[in-house]
Formats: structure tokens, C-alpha cells, sequence
């Protein structure tokens, strides 16, 4: 039986370092560490981490999601925002407003279980959902969960750390696909100890498909198996579901994230005008309203809605 040792370090979170107690043994080759995850998921106030990435800036910087949450406003007005502004840009009233009294959307993590979160790939016949889990020394990883096992298995260091407790991911707030190779619209979900975003991926590797971590220049996706770590390509990395308004209504519907003044539903859209700008759209009238350079702009055509899978469909 390994022995058991007992030490206390602080393990960093997405919104704060705590102390942590924490036990490890080597268990066939493997090592299980117990440490403290904090789960986030839908609209955060004033957040900027995992924040959903859903378009780009004339000059490139990414957009996030975001909403209004101002009383000033009445409503709360879905718009964009990106890394340094510290604000909210929608479109009301014909002009492009600005507040600081905001929320982003993020993707769903909730604390992991046996249970885990939505399936995003397989190890023969076993599912397998994306986890996360902090690191002694190594920030916020992403691995992979095997369902029925209390652990996040971890690529790190050319071993595989199974770890708990932990997150997993899950098609909450919106839908999730995958698609080939590392798309700018790729979800957020960990970092490395100095910081450097790690994004969610998916690669084929002995007869599976891994969940596994990648930075935006690996170029392959870091996956744990067999008590190791692999770099695979090629690979997958997630994103938001977006549709043409008019596509995919069998298996997708337009998600209500927010609403107008008159209480009217109102989703996050985004099309192409100087980069690929996010904003707000209208049920009622079929358009997508963005902000830019101090003007509400109108669109009827051209632009694709976020999505949430339909009633009775299978994510």
C-alpha cells in the first residue's frame, strides 16, 4: 500500500489562491492530488476569464461576449468587449454606449463527479468529458475525465496526474462543436503558472478520441494516456455553435441571452463589418444590432446567431 504524505501550498484558481491541504499517492504509476476547483459558468460580472470568444477588432484583438447589466439601460443588452477595456459596448438608442456594469458569458464548468460533463470524445467504450484541475506549481491544466472515475487525468510534466476534486465541462449557457485545428473562436479553459491561456482540444490516439490542452502555437494536442504525456495532431478545439438565423433550427435554437427594454428576448449575434463584430439580436425583427465607431448599427442579413441545442436533442 503507498504511503501517504501530508503538505499545505497554494494552488491557483481562476479567482483566487487559497491553501490547500493536500494528500498524494503514487497509485499504478499515476499521481492523485487533491486540490480546490471553483467552478464558473453562464454570466459573470465584470469577468474577463473564460470569457467567450465570438468575434474579432478591426485591428484583430479578440471580442467576448458580453451584456449589459446598467440601469441606466433598461434591460440587459448583449455587445462585445475585450482584454483592457474593462467595459461593455452595445448598441441602444442608435448610438454605441459603453458601461462598466456588465456581465460576460463563459462557458458552463461545474464541480466534476463520477458523472462528469458533456461528452466530447471516447477511450473504446468509455465517454469522455474535459476537466480541469489545478497544479502545484503549474497553474490551471486541462485533461479529460473517464465517466465513472473521481478524477481529472491530466497530461503534465510526461506523466499523467489524476487529480481531484475538479471541473468539468458542460453545454450550458450554449452549444459546443469541435472543429480542425485551433480556431480564434476557441474556448478558454486553463492557464500555465506564468499565465499562457490553455485552450480545450480533441485528438484521435489508440483507437479513442482524448480531450486534452494545447496553447495557440503548439500546433498538436497535449493528451494523457497510459501513464504518459502525448503531443497528437491533428486535432480539434472547441467552439460556440453559430448558425445563419435560418440554418440548423432542427437540431439548434437561438439562445435568449438577454432583453430589451419592452422585456422583448434579445440573443448575441455577430457579423462581418471591420473584423467580425458581436452584438445584439432582435426576435422580434429579425436583425443584429452591433456597435462601432459611436453608432448603433443595423443588420438584416448577412449575420449568425449563438445556439443552444434544440428540445430533445442530444448534445
Amino acid at each position: 500500500m503507498p504511503k501517504t504524505a501530508r503538505f499545505t501550498f497554494a494552488i491557483a484558481t481562476p479567482q483566487r489562491i487559497a491553501p490547500v491541504l493536500l494528500s498524494c499517492a503514487v497509485l499504478t504509476g499515476s499521481l492523485l492530488i487533491s486540490q480546490q476547483a471553483e467552478a464558473q459558468t453562464g454570466w459573470f460580472g465584470n469577468t474577463s476569464f473564460g470569457a467567450t470568444v465570438a468575434g474579432s477588432d478591426s485591428d484583430g484583438a479578440p471580442l467576448m461576449i458580453c451584456r449589459s447589466n446598467d440601469p441606466a439601460f433598461p434591460g440587459n443588452h448583449p455587445g462585445k468587449t475585450r482584454a483592457g477595456w474593462n467595459s461593455c459596448s452595445f448598441g441602444f438608442g442608435q448610438a454605441e454606449r459603453f458601461t462598466n456594469n456588465y456581465q460576460a458569458l463563459v462557458p458552463s464548468w461545474s464541480t466534476g463527479s463520477t458523472r462528469g460533463g458533456s461528452i466530447f470524445g471516447n477511450d473504446g467504450s468509455t465517454a469522455l468529458s474535459v476537466c480541469r484541475a489545478g497544479v502545484e506549481g503549474g497553474g490551471l491544466q486541462l485533461g479529460k475525465h473517464l465517466a465513472g472515475v473521481n478524477a481529472c487525468a491530466i497530461p503534465y510534466g510526461n506523466q499523467e496526474l489524476w487529480i481531484s476534486p475538479f471541473d468539468v465541462l458542460n453545454e450550458g449557457s450554449y452549444a459546443i462543436e469541435k472543429t480542425p485545428g485551433f480556431s480564434p473562436f476557441a474556448l478558454l479553459g486553463g492557464y500555465e503558472q506564468n499565465g499562457t491561456p490553455l485552450y480545450p482540444c480533441v485528438a484521435s490516439f489508440q483507437g479513442g478520441l482524448h480531450p486534452g490542452k494545447m496553447h495557440r502555437d503548439w500546433g498538436s494536442c497535449d493528451i494523457s494516456w497510459g501513464g504518459g504525456e502525448h503531443f497528437v495532431a491533428p486535432f480539434s478545439t472547441l467552439i460556440p455553435v453559430f448558425r445563419p438565423t435560418n440554418q440548423g433550427l432542427s437540431d439548434f435554437t437561438i439562445l435568449v441571452a438577454g432583453s430589451d427594454t419592452n422585456n422583448a428576448q434579445l440573443g448575441v449575434c455577430r457579423v462581418a463589418f471591420n473584423g467580425t463584430q458581436v452584438g445584439k439580436y432582435r426576435f422580434a425583427t429579425n436583425a443584429c444590432h452591433i456597435s462601432y465607431g459611436g453608432q448603433e448599427r443595423v443588420f438584416t442579413t448577412g449575420f449568425e446567431t449563438l445556439r443552444q441545442h434544440a428540445p430533445n436533442i442530444n448534445p
